[in-house]
């Protein structure tokens, strides 16, 4: 367990307990991270993006191609018959990735992307959604964050952007290419539902290290700032933290978690976001996806409606891996 920190992992665990349940996961995720949370204490996060792990499920790249994992058979009669079929859809699964670099090396958008920014370490901790192309392996999530990235960003002014604040920011990935790739970028908020925090956290640390401030570090903390200088700043904080959190924010960026939260949540966050954009052009990035389900789910249109004393603008990309499916954007003005 090369990356845990099993000290961490437990003061969040505990606190959790304690907290008001609105700060914990919503009924979208509540399963998911209690399979998240076994997981990581049986196995650690060393290999969560591997094919064995269901530590990311929905918010990272790990490929589960055994059921039975979730539905343990141990003493099933077809167990047998089960390995047959986890062989071959294992068979398949390496033909699509066969496929998607074949796509992937004749998209000239794609290649710009990949040439343009820097993704080179992009498939850490066993990542198998990977592709190779030209000689380098890149994750393929990371390419889709990429592209969303990229279109976001080419429609704000981001020369002025030094400091970022994500909620819901998966394992990582979004803040790790930001980071590597918007240099004037010094501070980085990132929050996120335990335990997925706790993955986010030690992912990042494998990269920015000491630069990364963890939950321990801010836990006893009434006033959780930056510090006043261009060195690389990382703060990892739960949702119950953010109401100590006292900087001034230029970006604040959430990919797809918000329509996946209860409205009083929602509502909640934007509240306190608002008043940490305090900046004449502070900006807000809203990103969403189509197919959505209004029984688990909220209408991404409503998005812009909680933040008070904002204009938005509306756009639509398909997606980088499907260009049958669309994101949907929503850009402060």
């Amino acid at each position: 367990m090369k990356y845990d920190d099993l000290n961490l992992l437990c003061l969040l665990n505990n606190d959790a307990k304690e907290v008001d349940p609105i700060f914990l996961a919503g009924p979208y995720w509540s399963n998911k991270t209690k399979v998240s949370l076994n997981e990581i204490k049986k196995n650690g996060i060393d290999r969560f993006r591997g094919s064995t792990s269901l530590i990311s499920q929905s918010y990272g790249d790990n490929v589960n191609l055994d059921v039975t994992k979730l539905f343990p058979l141990d003493k099933n009669p077809f167990q047998s018959i089960l390995k047959k079929q986890i062989d071959l859809t294992e068979i398949y699964f390496r033909k699509t990735l066969k496929l998607f670099e074949a796509i992937f090396e004749s998209d000239t958008n794609i290649l710009q992307l990949i040439n343009y920014y820097n993704i080179d370490d992009s498939t850490e901790f066993d990542c198998v959604y990977k592709v190779n192309i030209n000689g380098k392996f890149y994750s393929i999530q990371y390419i889709s964050l990429l592209q969303q990235l990229d279109f976001a960003m080419s429609k704000i002014d981001f020369s002025s952007v030094k400091t970022m604040f994500e909620i819901g920011g998966g394992f990582g990935a979004t803040c790790h290419m930001v980071l590597n790739n918007f240099k004037r970028v010094k501070k980085y908020l990132y929050l996120d539902i335990f335990p997925n925090l706790y993955v986010g956290t030690q992912y990042l640390k494998s990269f920015f290290n000491d630069a990364v401030k963890d939950y321990s570090t801010t836990r006893d903390l009434k006033s959780i700032k930056f510090s006043s200088n261009d060195e690389l700043e990382i703060f990892c904080i739960a949702p119950w933290q953010l109401k100590y959190f006292d900087s001034e924010i230029d970006l604040f960026y959430n990919s797809h978690s918000f329509v996946e939260m209860p409205k009083k949540v929602v509502q909640k966050y934007c509240n306190e976001i608002t008043d940490k954009l305090t900046k004449k052009d502070s900006k807000i990035i809203l990103i969403s996806y189509d197919g959505f389900d209004l029984k688990t789910s909220l209408h991404p249109d409503t998005l812009p409606d909680f933040f008070k004393g904002f204009t938005f603008s509306r756009y639509e990309s398909p997606l980088v891996i499907d260009n049958s499916r669309l994101n949907y954007y929503y850009i402060s003005n």
